[in-house]
């Protein structure tokens, strides 16, 4: 009995190639990807001039969230420009575009993986907020009662 030969886990010889309509979707996605970090950064600046004025004016609390606040979306716009960048890359190589193709996605997943977790804290808090508004005098921010 003939025993079958395994099939390879990578590529033989240059790799897999997108086709050119294929590369212009990654074109337009790394387009949009990078402008989404571009404007994030930029948010994560303005937030980091708040935070600082916060804290000159004597808003300490205020300074140190808002300051956290920067440094979480200075960190997923970096994610996002290197997602662009990468899938970018594709456009100007051949034989390498599915370690490009990887590269993006691990950065995406960083940037949908802390996504995750900011939506769950965030929902956290509403659920948080509610139980302490109804448990407590009834009156909350003037929404309940």
């Amino acid at each position: 009995m003939a025993e079958a030969t395994p099939v390879p886990r990578e590529p033989q010889g240059e790799g897999y190639e997108f086709s050119d309509d294929q590369k212009e979707s990654f074109r337009a996605l790394a387009a949009s990807l990078s402008f989404l970090g571009v404007f994030l950064m930029l948010l994560g600046g303005l937030a980091a001039v708040f935070a600082l004025g916060a804290l000159y004016e004597g808003f300490v609390p205020n300074g140190v969230v808002i300051g956290a606040y920067a440094v979480v979306l200075m960190l997923m716009a970096s994610w996002l420009m290197s997602a662009g960048r990468s899938l970018s890359a594709m456009m100007r190589t051949r034989g390498r575009d599915v370690g490009y193709l990887m590269e993006a996605v691990g950065q995406l997943r960083r940037y949908f993986g802390m996504t995750l977790v900011l939506l769950m804290i965030g929902m956290l808090g509403a659920i948080a907020l509610v139980v302490y508004c109804a448990l407590g005098t009834g009156k909350c921010f003037g929404l309940l009662g």
